[in-house]
């Protein structure tokens, strides 16, 4: 499903000679977020979950990778994001739920796509929080607690930022988002993700990840409390 350019670097990076130009500190991070990501849904489809709503979904192929009998994927993406996604995507897969994550009315778009509120859920935010503002933040994590059923589980990881302006990784690492037409609107405090271990949220789990060496000076969200 990858876009042409994308196939081709990766095709380009297993050549033997050009191999090692993949061994980076950002190809390292993804291969770990990924994997953490592919644990969680997998525990939880373990555990009993009867549904997985990945949130952003952008090309992720969980919904192929990690399908089980009687288990139900949902994507929620914009629908420019899911129109050129199906355009290449193999036969089968999740739901197709056309909405901004931070759409207030996510809760009954998801319902209207077929989602039982009555049900294990698992949820992913993958990638996704340090685009939205600290209210979308909150106000996506509120609908998710509010509508997840008995035992469901959200994975969400965040971002920390370029915060070392002099940095020669931070000016990188601006630049390169800025030249993608990306910015970072919100961030945890180093400190406030050092005390983000997993631990329960009323009755869904929450299992977070954190990334970045830098530190932030962004305040800690006010974290919607679970029902």
């Amino acid at each position: 499903m990858l876009p042409r350019r994308w196939a081709a670097a990766s095709a380009l990076l297993r050549v033997p000679v050009l191999h090692r130009l993949g061994r980076n500190q950002s190809f390292a991070y993804l291969a770990a977020r990924t994997r953490f990501y592919d644990e969680f849904v997998t525990d939880a489809l373990d555990d009993g979950a009867e549904q997985v709503v990945v949130v952003g979904a952008g090309l992720d192929s969980r919904a192929w990778r990690l399908a089980r009998p009687g288990a139900t994927f949902f994507e929620v993406d914009l629908p420019a994001t899911q129109a050129d996604k199906r355009s290449r995507a193999p036969d089968g897969g999740p739901v197709y739920v056309a909405a901004d994550a931070a759409d207030p009315s996510l809760a009954d778009k998801l319902k209207a796509a077929g989602f039982r509120a009555d049900e294990t859920t698992a949820f992913t935010v993958e990638g996704l929080t340090m685009y939205l503002t600290r209210e979308e933040v909150a106000r996506l994590l509120g609908t998710l607690a509010s509508i997840g059923g008995p035992a469901s589980r959200l994975a969400v990881n965040f971002g920390v930022g370029f915060e070392r302006h002099g940095s020669r990784r931070g000016r990188f690492g601006r630049l390169a988002m800025a030249s993608g037409g990306e910015r970072y609107n919100f961030r945890l405090a180093l400190a406030d993700a050092r005390s983000s271990s997993p631990r329960p949220v009323g009755p869904m789990k929450r299992r977070s990840q954190v990334h970045s060496s830098a530190p932030s000076t962004s305040p800690t969200p006010d974290w919607p409390a679970s029902r």
